[in-house]
């Protein structure tokens, strides 16, 4: 890959929210409480990685008809915040299903740790259609890497150091990146470690999308 160009819609939400299009049909991933919820009404289905609030937050799903996949974890915070069971589906890893017209398989299956004796959430990484790869709070590697097209990539975030995510952008030679995750960064900040990455990732395309922003692939 080349850059993007295709038909798949992929527009950032803010923070770790993508929405995700094709023929008319519209996934949801992580609506947290530091991203936008706008579109939650006529997603078909949405994907939770993990429980934080940064990541889902109940009230997103207000209104929504939407069919959710996550962690038993986020399965049950939903439940008792009232979504109805018949929307609800516990995903581990392993799991192949069909979300939006998407093929998804969930992998991974913890939360990178924070620091050692903190409680570790269940984390699902999800790859949609064979090529595009959102890890949640983790570092996952996709089964296969080598075909993984565009990668969804966390910049900043208590539980990563930098060095963290340039060997995940490596361990995915092919894929192009888009940087996620990145809601605690200044402005500045934000420049500074895109930079960082863009000077290692060689001929690869590297996009930043700001918020409500789109690209196709």
């Amino acid at each position: 890959m080349t850059g993007f160009a295709g038909e798949t819609k992929i527009t950032h939400m803010g923070h770790s929210s993508l929405a995700i299009e094709k023929d008319d049909l519209l996934l949801v991933i992580d609506p947290g409480n530091l991203s936008s919820h706008k579109l939650l009404r006529d997603a078909n289905a949405v994907l939770v990685t993990h429980k934080h609030p940064d990541h889902i937050v109940p009230e997103a799903l207000d209104g929504s008809d939407a069919q959710v996949w996550g962690p038993q974890e986020v399965i049950e915070l939903l439940a008792e915040a009232g979504i109805p069971e018949a929307h609800l589906h516990p995903a581990e890893p392993g799991d192949t299903f069909t979300a939006a017209g998407f093929s998804i398989t969930a992998f991974g299956g913890s939360h990178a740790a924070v620091y050692p004796g903190m409680p570790v959430l269940q984390n699902n990484a999800y790859l949609i259609d064979n090529e595009l790869f959102h890890p949640g709070d983790s570092f996952t590697t996709a089964p296969d890497p080598a075909n993984v097209r565009v990668l969804f990539t966390p910049i900043a975030a208590p539980w990563l150091k930098l060095a963290e995510t340039i060997d995940f952008v490596r361990a995915h030679p092919s894929a192009d990146i888009v940087p996620i995750h990145d809601a605690i960064l200044s402005p500045e900040g934000i420049g500074i470690t895109d930079g960082a990455l863009q000077r290692l990732i060689e001929n690869r395309a590297y996009r930043r999308l700001g918020y409500d922003e789109s690209l196709w692939t």
